[in-house]
């Protein structure tokens, strides 16, 4: 009887232990970027490409790092990463290094949206300059920040909740990717 649960091999020994990053799998390949290691947001953005290995007849998982020219993102944890077709797509998070209730809430929410065509040979990010706050904002709390989720609807992200942890949020907020201009303003909502 086969098992549910698989171990796989170990994550890269170059990134410490993690927690809060954001992960995605499309065209063979699991994406991860950033989240947070002792106190510390992380910007590491790197896939897992399964490979058959014909001599040996079992799967193998190769881990590298994503080279990426021009601008990046900033590290940050609690942010979703969400493919559209092709395209990459983060959104928010936190600068800070926990979002334990214990310890205080610190750092910075993002209210930003980076893309990226993973096909490209030379991928680079590219980020959407928003309208902030949207023009149907107008109690001051947080949307597109730390730990919301992220789901592809045809074209669009539909982003729900999240917040620091004293102002969290129930919002849903649907963005329309077809009006996202690389370093352009979004104008619709």
């Amino acid at each position: 009887m086969a098992e549910p649960l698989t171990h796989l091999p170990p994550y890269n020994p170059q990134v410490p232990p993690k927690t809060g990053g954001g992960s995605i799998y499309g065209g063979g390949k699991v994406y991860t970027f950033g989240g947070f290691a002792d106190e510390e947001a992380l910007s590491a953005f790197e896939c897992v490409e399964v490979q058959w290995d014909e001599s040996r007849g079992q799967e193998t998982w190769h881990w590298s790092p994503v080279m990426t020219s021009g601008p990046s993102p900033c590290a940050r944890f609690g942010h979703s990463l969400t493919l559209i077709g092709r395209v990459l797509y983060l959104v928010g998070g936190c600068t800070g290094g926990h979002n334990h209730k214990q310890y205080g809430t610190e750092g910075d929410e993002l209210n930003d949206i980076w893309m990226m065509n993973v096909d490209d040979e030379a991928p680079a990010w590219t980020s959407a300059d928003l309208m902030w706050p949207p023009p149907f904002m107008t109690d001051g709390r947080y949307n597109l920040g730390r730990c919301h989720s992220t789901i592809a609807l045809g074209t669009s992200l539909l982003v729900f909740g999240g917040g620091p942890s004293y102002a969290l949020s129930n919002d849903l907020i649907r963005i329309d990717t077809k009006l996202l201009k690389s370093d352009a303003s979004l104008t619709e909502w």
